[in-house]
């Protein structure tokens, strides 16, 4: 709008008298929102922290804030992201949005539209390695079935197991040092675990997670992850009379 030599200088509350921001994860906040029981994580913009929303595991959103005269200055606004220190839950990959809205100091004279609205923000990904199992019978199968993983890479790393029952309803992941004969530590170079058995490792990811179901087919599929440039999951069946030992797949990174 036309100013007169007179006129007060426009600024940022002129415009808008407060803003607030929601940071939506498409695939949630499992890693940063573990509540009270563990600190050090969370997810903060401009140094404030985020409320996770009770209602929605995808929403984290900043207290309504005041604007200042001067507006936000560069890498004020800027979203961090923060896990424990010795975190064990797995960070899922996933898209990041900051959904700002604003309450508009003048409407009727200045227009907030360039204001308000939804940015995309970095994503989340792994730059390790995958590999995956699409099928395993039940774990009290009477073709009992295991898996081993190996690290055929020359740099040592951890590794995550997340199992999903076959109804791809429920799904949970864990370090694969929580099951039974896994490696006590990061798995080394060249190493592979021994012969985990489904059902030890079934009970390890319920021992972590007691909603874990194995639903209506019961059936199940394995994701193995790791910060090792390659994996290669191995899957064995054993027939029923003990006889047959066979190897059903080699998925690798």
């Amino acid at each position: 709008m036309p100013l007169s030599v007179a006129s007060t200088a426009i600024n940022a509350t002129h415009i808008i008298t407060s803003a607030t921001h929601t940071i939506t994860a498409a695939n949630g906040f499992s890693a940063f929102n573990q509540g009270t029981a563990v600190a050090g994580e969370s997810v903060q913009v401009g140094g404030v922290t985020a409320a996770f929303s009770t209602a929605d595991a995808t929403l984290a959103t900043v207290a309504t804030a005041a604007v200042v005269a001067t507006g936000d200055t560069p890498a004020a606004k800027d979203v961090v992201l923060t896990v424990p220190t010795a975190n064990t839950v797995a960070i899922a990959e996933t898209t990041l949005t900051d959904t700002i809205s604003i309450v508009g100091a003048a409407t009727a004279t200045y227009s907030t539209a360039t204001a308000t609205g939804t940015v995309a923000l970095a994503s989340l990904s792994r730059n390790g390695s995958t590999a995956r199992l699409t099928f395993s019978v039940s774990p009290t199968s009477a073709y009992p079935m295991s898996i081993r993983v190996t690290n055929d890479s020359a740099v040592a790393g951890p590794t995550t197991l997340t199992l999903t029952n076959d109804d791809g309803l429920t799904s949970s992941a864990i370090n694969i040092t929580a099951i039974a004969g896994g490696p006590a530590a990061n798995l080394a170079v060249g190493a592979s675990t021994g012969l985990l058995s489904m059902a030890d490792v079934f009970a390890a990811v319920q021992a972590a997670d007691a909603t874990f179901a194995l639903g209506a087919s019961n059936k199940l599929r394995v994701d193995v992850s790791s910060l090792t440039p390659s994996i290669v999951l191995n899957a064995f069946s054993l027939s029923s009379d003990g006889t047959t030992f066979s190897m059903v797949t080699d998925a690798g990174a």
